[in-house]
């Protein structure tokens, strides 16, 4: 990875990377406890597989990284709270985003800080691009931003707003197989599939679909937030969350503009709209702690041979405080090592899901990503061993583990010294997509990018938009 220095836009253009400009810190600290300090409070967290690397950053503007084997790393990188963290898996890169804008990379190895650059709007989500080191981050202005994290550089093209009016990016998620694919969803309510290898030919032709519930229960609200979505294991279908207490299942190969499949809540089997149990809603029947949902996760288990999903719901969405687990069709092989889905997983309606698992947490949780035993390909949900999540106040990681029945336990082991499956990364597994990256999304990303000389730091308070 390329060292860059930070700097500042000059009113008279874009300016070379002065590097005695940098008076930051070089390298990270190595320090002797690789157990996490139950007395910080963290805010985001990230886990490498492939490294055997777990990632957290805390209210103080401190990053530290844990493993099994070796003392961790710890090091301060801003005077605010650390927002998102993202690894970019077999690439040793750690990316990391301050709640002031600024983004930050480190080579894992080397423990070297590489470059800085502030993104021109205020971050929502994060992801990258399997087989690639694209970085790709959501915005409170509707626009998804791309970077090269490897080459320190940051991508011309953009996508903007797919909605009417501007409104903040949801989540952003590449498609688990077609990674020329893109789901954005917007928190009024909107998800679009995007093909940026079509963006070339027009912004029109690259949006390929959208998707809208309109038929939410009026005694949860008729126009909720969107609060996350997610693909399931092959791509044909996405599952949506609401602050309402309602999430969705669409049939993206079925067309734009079309009903979901499956319109629940968590107790409720149908909120859609002209359904025999679309009648018995009613607020006041809602538990309080179902009545907002949160985060969605599409997963499978090469321990229990199937696909699930995973929701957090709580009163409110900054009070999280319970997993469930949902069991969806489907028998799930494994191929040289990778996860494959066999036989059709295709969900027709409600009886198609099953509750398997209720977890309530003693406090709400902060933060909480998938734990992968394969390469985190397919967005990290591929065999995912356990849950970690961040929770209590200051908060600190608590892992949840599955059992071959999908059951969830809390485990009482200090984080991860004591996590059996952290003693032994995973071997290295061939991404599904590595040198097969349609070579349209190349020229599209690799013509329209600054140069390393161009990717510089802007002051945290310079938020305009940056098509």
């Amino acid at each position: 990875m390329r060292n860059a220095a930070a700097t500042h836009y000059a009113d008279e253009g874009p300016s070379r990377i002065d590097e005695t400009q940098n008076t930051g810190p070089q390298m990270l600290s190595l320090v002797e406890d690789r157990y996490i300090d139950a007395a910080a409070d963290a805010t985001a967290v990230a886990f490498d597989p492939i490294q055997g690397v777990l990632a957290m950053g805390f209210a103080t503007g401190q990053i530290c990284l844990y493993t099994y084997n070796r003392t961790s790393a710890k090091y301060s990188i801003s005077a605010t709270s650390i927002a998102y963290l993202q690894f970019i898996p077999a690439k040793a890169v750690l990316a990391v985003i301050d709640d002031q804008s600024v983004l930050r990379v480190f080579d894992t190895h080397t423990m070297e800080y590489c470059f800085s650059y502030a993104v021109p709007s205020t971050p929502t989500c994060v992801s990258f691009i399997p087989g690639t080191s694209w970085l790709l981050i959501g915005t409170n202005s509707g626009r998804v931003y791309f970077v090269d994290l490897l080459e320190a550089r940051k991508s011309d093209f953009s996508i903007g707003c797919q909605t009417k009016t501007v409104v903040a990016v949801a989540t952003v998620e590449p498609h688990p197989v077609e990674i020329e694919k893109i789901l954005i969803s917007y928190v009024s309510g909107t998800c679009v599939i995007c093909d940026i290898g079509k963006a070339s030919v027009s912004t029109k032709d690259m949006v390929l679909s959208s998707y809208f519930f309109d038929g939410h229960p009026e005694c949860l609200g008729c126009a909720p937030r969107l609060a996350c979505a997610g693909w399931s294991p092959n791509g044909d279908m996405i599952a949506v969350s609401y602050e309402n207490g309602v999430f969705c299942i669409f049939d993206v190969s079925s067309g734009s503009n079309i009903a979901p499949v499956v319109a629940r809540t968590i107790y409720h089997d149908s909120a859609m709209p002209g359904s025999k149990l679309f009648c018995q809603i009613d607020a006041e029947d809602m538990d309080r702690n179902t009545a907002c949902l949160g985060q969605v996760h599409w997963c499978t288990s090469k321990q229990s041979g199937r696909s699930f999903l995973v929701l957090t719901s709580g009163p409110s969405i900054v009070e999280q405080k319970t997993v469930h687990i949902f069991g969806t069709p489907g028998n799930i092989g494994s191929d040289s090592g990778m996860i494959i889905n066999l036989g059709n997983t295709k969900i027709k309606d409600h009886s198609d899901i099953t509750i398997l698992e209720r977890l309530e947490l003693e406090s709400p949780m902060i933060a909480l990503c998938t734990m992968p035993a394969q390469s985190p390909w397919k967005c990290g949900n591929d065999d995912v061993q356990a849950l970690l999540v961040l929770v209590g106040c200051p908060a600190t990681a608590q892992a949840l583990e599955f059992n071959e029945d999908l059951q969830l336990s809390s485990s009482q082991r200090r984080l991860p010294g004591d996590m059996q499956w952290c003693k032994k990364p995973m071997a290295f597994k061939i991404c599904q997509a590595k040198d097969k990256v349609d070579s349209r999304i190349r020229r599209l990303l690799d013509q329209n990018s600054l140069p390393q000389s161009r990717l510089l730091l802007r002051p945290p308070d310079a938020h305009k938009d940056d098509p």
